[in-house]
């Protein structure tokens, strides 16, 4: 690691202030050592802590009022979904993704907290020889698919972005939206007195909301069929893992209401930061659209002949600065190169990105082509979809899958540190490292998660194989 990377991370090991990228970047360090990592989520979850307000509506004063809570929040959500149905049925449009756009820059602004999905389970699975955390230890091995590299989370994220080509889009995020992903990293690393604060962030990230369940109606709506964000089946033993896990934890009398506090504070953890609810209200395709015409300019302000003279300035004048290059965007609508609201062939902007023999053919890709064609449609994008040649969201996400020499060496070492370990115990803290939320999607921490489950739990890890269904 460079020294001046080194140093950032030191310092922010040192309390001194942080952007949450940087926070996410420092727990998803492989060089960092896991006590450095746990020393700063005690740090971090108690700022996090001292930022929630006092009283926390909407939670359950009593641990044995949990359980109907939680169904009643969930059937409530159910209704209003049939409710959303029904105007659907109606005619009514959609309600969150108006255009595919709009669920492309969904997708990009989620991606922060969706990389870190199910982080916040790893603290649990150091706890390997306590029957009272078992359930909650098969819960991380579902989400890491039990190493089977197409069934896990973030592998199957990460393909869909490259798929649709919206993984350079997240480079440019505010900062804000990494604030949920240091949060469950944070608690990935959570010492053991924290864990009540992790089972109360995991009943408020498990519990099936009304916009989850409109997001995944939506994007399949729009051809983009992903498991990422499908809700979990609904049923009467859903939720008893954390329930047991929560009763099995539970101190004496007098510590109950400290504890039902803390698992309070973890779902009020659960609102912070931006969520998918928050997302939702943060779509702004004209955002979008500045940033693509400026990563654009990059390039652009140089291969330009100062010939070139758009409203009395070159073309490489417009594109030198930021407020350049927003300047030349306005230039173009007041000219009507571009003609927001109408047909997008009526657009001469348009017809020189997207017609084949055009000259700026190919500058802008498929992705950015639907960004344009939506923002140029305006309000007309519901009832005029982009031409099926800019639509690309099938079931079958490419992947890079090519051989890596450093992570085959790793993978070797591990195995081998495996092989010579000279007890049960000793194999198992030798796997749990590579579980860690910065290593279960590599081929070291697949292995590994492979032989964590099949060590604990033989018939589950058997049964989610994918290779054993179809036997």
């Amino acid at each position: 690691m460079p020294t001046v990377v080194k140093q950032r991370l030191l310092d922010i090991l040192n309390d001194v202030p942080e952007t949450y990228f940087d926070l996410v970047s420092f727990y998803l360090d492989a060089d960092i050592a896991p006590a450095a990592k746990q020393q700063k989520a005690l740090f971090s979850l108690k700022h996090e802590i001292e930022t929630l307000p006092l009283a926390l509506p909407d939670f359950p004063s009593q641990l044995d009022q949990l359980e109907h809570w939680m169904i009643q929040h969930e059937q409530q959500a159910q209704l209003e979904f049939e409710h959303y149905l029904k105007r659907r049925a109606w005619g009514q449009p959609r309600e969150y993704f108006h255009c595919l756009s709009d669920a492309y820059e969904f997708l990009i602004k989620i991606t922060p907290t969706q990389r870190a999905q199910a982080a916040w389970l790893y603290s649990f699975s150091h706890h390997w020889d306590d029957r009272r955390y078992t359930e909650l230890i098969q819960l991380y091995l579902q989400a890491l698919a039990y190493g089977h590299m197409q069934q896990h989370q973030l592998y199957q994220f990460n393909a869909l972005l490259e798929t649709l080509q919206l993984d350079n889009f997240v480079l440019g995020l505010e900062d804000g939206y990494f604030h949920q992903a240091a949060i469950q990293l944070a608690l990935a690393y959570c010492p053991t007195d924290f864990m009540p604060l992790t089972l109360g962030f995991h009943i408020g990230k498990h519990l099936c909301s009304l916009h989850q369940l409109i997001i995944a109606h939506e994007l399949k709506e729009l051809g983009i069929h992903t498991r990422c964000f499908q809700p979990q089946q609904r049923s009467a033993s859903r939720h008893t893992p954390v329930l047991h896990a929560i009763a099995s934890l539970a101190p004496g009398e007098k510590q109950q209401a400290q504890y039902l506090r803390l698992i309070q504070l973890g779902y009020g953890l659960s609102q912070q930061g931006m969520n998918e609810e928050k997302v939702l209200q943060r779509l702004h395709l004209h955002d979008i659209i500045q940033k693509i015409f400026q990563h654009k300019a990059l390039m652009g302000k140089f291969i330009h002949d100062n010939k070139c003279i758009f409203t009395n300035r070159s073309i490489n004048q417009w594109l030198e600065t930021v407020e350049g290059v927003d300047g030349f965007i306005q230039q173009l609508l007041e000219t009507d190169w571009i003609r927001l609201g109408q047909d997008p062939e009526q657009s001469k902007f348009w017809r020189l990105i997207h017609q084949q023999e055009s000259q700026m053919f190919g500058l802008f890709n498929r992705t950015e082509q639907q960004f344009i064609y939506d923002w140029i449609l305006g309000d007309a994008a519901v009832q005029h979809p982009a031409p099926s040649a800019l639509q690309s969201t099938s079931d079958h996400f490419k992947t890079s899958d090519h051989f890596n020499y450093m992570a085959e060496l790793e993978l070797e070492e591990i195995q081998l540190k495996y092989a010579q370990a000279s007890s049960f115990d000793d194999k198992i803290r030798q796997l749990l490292p590579y579980l860690a939320p910065h290593k279960s999607a590599s081929d070291a921490g697949r292995w590994c998660t492979q032989q964590y489950s099949q060590a604990l739990f033989p018939a589950l890890s058997q049964a989610f194989d994918p290779i054993h269904h179809k036997s």
